[in-house]
């Protein structure tokens, strides 16, 4: 079992390579790539669930800032303060065309790739990519959203007990029982966001390759995954791998800033540029996955 999940790995290590080349020269579809769905997404959401933890027990985690007010980070350095649901409510319906516009460019993304990856060509410009999202942006948002309503879901189920026994018996004191209780729940949900991060990508292709609707294309996904656990496993691991050296990297380059008006503006643009990057690496990564794992030819 061990040598056939190493040669999985190895074909998805493979995979990941080739996208990444293909990515890593610099054009405009990095933008795209910036919103395309990825692990910061599901940990910006769980990391707004550990806030709502420590604010209501008045217990650290140590994983976000003291005093700082809970929040949500849907798309990486927009974080939406949970000071009331009105506010999450008004915030979220106000972006929605931006969602859409953003979306639009996601879609395009992958169905570009899927258009270039298999023959190596060249990557299009943003204005094909924006075309080609025309009829299927929406599907792609809202899988997107079905897919983020599951884990807030999952999250209220998990935490929502455990708050309300904290608060009704008092346990704000007992720091390490109340965390002896909440990091394995917290880590439960960090590897049912790595699942939803999986079912997001195979249904997002499915969705564009074939003009699926939403409950089909994630239908479609999850029978891919069950189908073959460790070749999907292999390249989640590959998606874990480039979300956390993304992550590092956009670390580095934030504390690279020198203060100065150009040395900063340079870094912001080179974090954005990394996220965008590792955003058309995951879309040629998850179409080679989504081949890989038996995904049917373009009707």
């Amino acid at each position: 079992m061990i040598k056939a999940f190493l040669s999985e790995l190895g074909q998805a290590i493979r995979s990941l390579l080739v996208a990444f080349t293909r990515a890593l020269l610099p054009r405009p579809l990095w933008l795209a790539g910036i919103a395309y769905p990825s692990l910061q997404l599901e940990m910006g959401l769980l990391a707004g669930a550990v806030q709502v933890l420590e604010s209501s027990t008045g217990i650290s985690t140590g994983w976000t800032k003291a005093g700082t007010e809970p929040a949500l980070e849907l798309i990486p350095g927009f974080p939406i303060a949970l000071s009331s649901p009105g506010t999450v409510f008004l915030v979220t319906l106000l972006t929605m065309p931006v969602a859409l516009m953003l979306f639009r460019g996601v879609a395009g993304l992958a169905i570009s790739a899927r258009q270039t990856t298999p023959s190596g060509g060249r990557w299009p410009g943003l204005a094909p990519i924006w075309r080609a999202g025309k009829d299927t942006g929406t599907p792609a948002l809202g899988i997107w959203v079905l897919i983020q309503g599951l884990l807030f879901a999952a999250m209220l189920i998990l935490l929502g007990p455990l708050l309300t026994l904290v608060q009704f018996l008092g346990l704000e004191t007992w720091r390490p029982f109340v965390l002896a209780l909440a990091l394995p729940i917290l880590g439960l949900l960090g590897l049912y966001g790595l699942v939803l991060l999986v079912l997001n990508q195979l249904a997002l292709h499915s969705l564009v390759c074939h003009g699926r609707g939403i409950a089909s294309a994630l239908t479609h996904a999850w029978r891919l995954a069950k189908e073959a656990p460790m070749r999907v496993t292999a390249y989640a691991a590959c998606d874990l791998a480039l979300f956390l050296g993304t992550l590092l990297v956009a670390h580095g380059l934030q504390s690279l800033a020198t203060g100065e008006d150009l040395g900063t503006a340079a870094a912001e643009i080179l974090y954005w540029g990394t996220f965008g990057a590792a955003g058309v690496t995951r879309a040629g990564l998850w179409c080679r996955g989504y081949d890989a794992l038996g995904g049917l030819p373009p009707q």
